[in-house]
């Protein structure tokens, strides 16, 4: 994907002003134009500035890109959904595990139709936390632990080279 197969006039009005897509909705209507964008942004957002970026296949698309640690959160179904019953939401337990897996499939159709490879294969990640395990705090504190080591890591790759 390039950004030079959009129409060049939309292409510099969108850099013109300062256009930024602030959240792209998985749906059956997403096109190309949009994936496209969204992929140009990711990269010149990660090049500017120290950001993070949910989805979009983000870890896919700054891979080996310095300074970008590629962090997936993930817990069992079950765990999923006491969470979501903790915020007391108006739907029922069927409904939200109905929810939670329609998501899961449009997120791992999404992710291996535009990267070929699986959503939740951890090889395409830095690192990896379960949070039933570690809980939302431990998971915030394991990852402000590890981006010392890490940036380090990354400082002496930089040095190599």
């Amino acid at each position: 994907m390039t950004l030079e197969s959009i129409h060049p006039p939309e292409r510099n009005s969108l850099r013109k002003n300062n256009y930024f897509i602030k959240e792209i909705q998985f749906s059956e209507g997403i096109n190309l134009t949009t994936v496209v964008l969204s992929a140009e942004i990711i990269r010149e957002l990660a090049e500017a500035e120290s950001c993070i970026i949910l989805g979009r296949c983000a870890n896919y698309l700054l891979a080996g890109h310095p300074n970008v640690l590629r962090l997936f959160i993930h817990a069992p179904l079950e765990a999923r959904l006491a969470r979501v019953a903790s915020y007391s939401l108006a739907w029922s337990q069927r409904e939200v595990a109905r929810h939670i897996r329609v998501e899961d499939k449009r997120r791992a159709a999404y992710y291996h139709y535009y990267t070929g490879e699986e959503w939740r294969d951890t090889a395409g990640y830095d690192l990896s936390l379960d949070s039933e395990a570690l809980g939302e705090d431990g998971c915030v504190e394991l990852v402000r632990r590890f981006l010392p080591f890490f940036r380090g890591a990354i400082m002496e790759q930089c040095r190599l080279y």
